[in-house]
């Protein structure tokens, strides 16, 4: 009896979590050396978000490549906002990485983005240009950056919080406890004003 109630407490607790799959596309490739640095990009792009984000199910290529050819939105639009989408519908999926990436002699420009599909929103977008020299380290970084969560900027400490102002505060107010009651206190004995001459 016990055996059969853990998985259901498993699950009931939030133990199991289990994330949709995320989906890399194929990039839109635009000259002739491109599309190699594109099939890296999406190599690394895979690798990367299976390394960031534990228990994330990447999307095999030859899935993903079949869901765009199949996808109405991809048809009509190669690439873009709308066929990431469709695929990522037609997959299944909570996330799709889509993108382009344009290669002129050594040097490329990336374009990538992760698209959330139900809330069909861009999430993270990132442009990048890289020497061809740089290779394997450019692409990892570019992985990297993208993937990677934004880490919050370091909170500042806000002015109010600070010890030295509630010191003065506390300062101040002490010195208001003691002034007010010796200003105002009346002594029970009777001084006559003496006249000056």
């Amino acid at each position: 009896m016990l055996l059969r109630t853990l998985p259901l407490l498993w699950t009931l607790t939030g133990c199991a979590t289990t994330r949709a799959p995320v989906a890399v596309l194929p990039l839109d490739v635009v000259g002739g050396t491109a599309g190699r640095v594109g099939a890296q990009i999406r190599r690394s792009v895979s690798r990367e978000l299976a390394r960031a984000r534990p228990g994330t199910d990447v999307l095999a290529d030859g899935r993903v490549d079949e869901a765009v050819r199949q996808s109405d939105g991809c048809a009509r639009q190669r690439r873009g906002h709308t066929c990431a989408l469709a695929a990522g519908r037609a997959l299944g999926a909570s996330e799709v990485v889509a993108g382009a990436v344009a290669g002129l002699g050594d040097t490329f420009v990336v374009q990538l983005q992760i698209v959330d599909v139900p809330r069909s929103t861009v999430t993270r977008s990132l442009e990048e240009s890289f020497y061809g020299g740089a290779g394997d380290q450019a692409i990892r970084s570019i992985s990297e950056r993208l993937v990677d969560r934004p880490r919050p900027a370091p909170r500042t400490r806000r002015w109010y919080k600070s010890w030295w102002l509630w010191t003065a505060v506390g300062v101040a107010v002490a010195g208001v406890a003691v002034a007010v009651p010796l200003a105002l206190r009346r002594d029970s004995v009777n001084y006559e004003p003496v006249p000056l001459p």
